[in-house]
């Protein structure tokens, strides 16, 4: 409707003719303005002190509700985070002795802004606390080495992604995916030679959902995911430690990395910090708990970048990036190279003008049904 200019004394003299004898939709309606601006109107003059209580006749219920609030002393005193009381709305009743009675209240409970990753990584420090220092230290290999480091790279794992071969070409489920990563790691360590260091790398998505949502974080696209979260959970520990007991086999010093992926942003460092309580008492294994996207380090004259590849738009980026980002490290450092996940496909290219090579790494997990139809092989 076409809105009146109405001043504020003339809308005053109408308020205090006509309520509480009608409600505020029809003095509206009356006036030619919409009801919420007529709302709007009057919650400013509350606020400039030029009404005070809407008027209330003897006996009769008045449901009034305000922007600017004090709690009750009945109300809710505290809420569990990250609840918060963020109006309040109350029926009085004006008494024929002239008092006002509280008949009812309720309070406006909204759920404030929640920091998800500090709350995931105190739920990690209460699960750091059951396994703390559980893995003692062992015997290390007789001979190494000392000259070479072994990288055992694995690009987007996805344990907890189920999928159909009927649908998708490939059966895929939590029994898979630990049997196929421990046996490409055995195999590895058999043909691998006795090098004094090796480094297990997650290259990200080592999970195939963050948490039990069972959706990707950032789109919210959802996930064929196999059985329950704590599930998953329990199965991708129960992996990487048969890994990493692997490698200390045959190494004198092991190195996790787990790059936190698209798929699991928060389940992959809570893992590390699992796995870093769990082998506290191993003073061979160095688990990384860096929290940077972009991870690196030095072998020799041989300088790595570790990413999952999601948050570079551009690869021929990454060298100007691990320049920029170490340049003690850059100058001092003969060959370099980029490891990368994310693409599921393989794939090196070498620089020739910075000297800095980067290979992408393929997935031991098969295309869920989405990924299968939409062409992905």
């Amino acid at each position: 409707m076409a809105e009146r200019k109405i001043s504020d004394q003339h809308l005053l003299d109408i308020i205090a003719r006509d309520r509480p004898g009608k409600p505020w939709a029809q003095i509206a309606s009356e006036i030619g303005i919409a009801l919420r601006a007529l709302q709007a109107r009057v919650a400013k003059l509350r606020e400039k002190g030029e009404i005070t209580e809407p008027p209330m006749a003897p006996g009769q219920y008045h449901e009034l509700r305000r922007q600017r609030w004090t709690p009750l002393e009945q109300s809710a005193a505290t809420l569990p985070a990250p609840y918060q009381i963020k109006g309040q709305t109350i029926l009085r009743k004006l008494n024929e002795d002239g008092t006002v009675t509280n008949v009812m209240w309720y309070d406006k409970v909204d759920r404030g802004q929640i920091d998800w990753t500090q709350h995931v990584r105190e739920f990690a420090a209460g699960l750091c606390d059951e396994v703390r220092g559980q893995s003692a230290p062992r015997k290390g290999p007789a001979a190494v080495d000392a000259d070479l480091c072994n990288i055992i790279a694995m690009g987007d794992p996805h344990v907890g992604l189920y999928a159909w071969a009927a649908e998708a070409g490939d059966d895929f489920d939590l029994d898979i995916a630990e049997r196929h990563l421990v046996r490409a790691v055995e195999r590895l360590v058999q043909q691998a030679p006795r090098a004094a260091e090796a480094w297990l790398v997650s290259l990200g998505d080592f999970f195939h959902a963050d948490d039990q949502s069972n959706a990707t974080p950032a789109s919210k696209h959802a996930l064929d995911v196999d059985s329950r979260w704590p599930k998953i959970q329990r199965a991708g520990g129960r992996i990487m430690r048969q890994l990493i007991d692997l490698l200390l086999t045959k190494h004198k010093r092991v190195v996790v990395r787990c790059v936190r992926g698209n798929h699991d942003p928060h389940a992959s460092y809570t893992l590390a910090m699992l796995l870093d309580a769990l082998y506290e008492r191993e003073p061979r294994v160095e688990v990384s708990l860096d929290p940077a996207q972009h991870w690196y380090r030095a072998w020799g004259s041989s300088l790595y970048g570790v990413t999952h590849g999601h948050t570079v738009k551009r690869a021929d980026t990454l060298p100007g990036l691990m320049a920029t980002d170490v340049p003690q490290m850059w100058a001092s450092s003969r060959f370099r190279r980029w490891l990368l996940g994310h693409h599921h496909s393989s794939k090196v290219t070498a620089d020739e003008v910075t000297g800095c090579s980067i290979e992408i790494f393929r997935t031991l997990a098969p295309t869920d049904a989405w990924a299968h139809g939409q062409g992905y092989r």
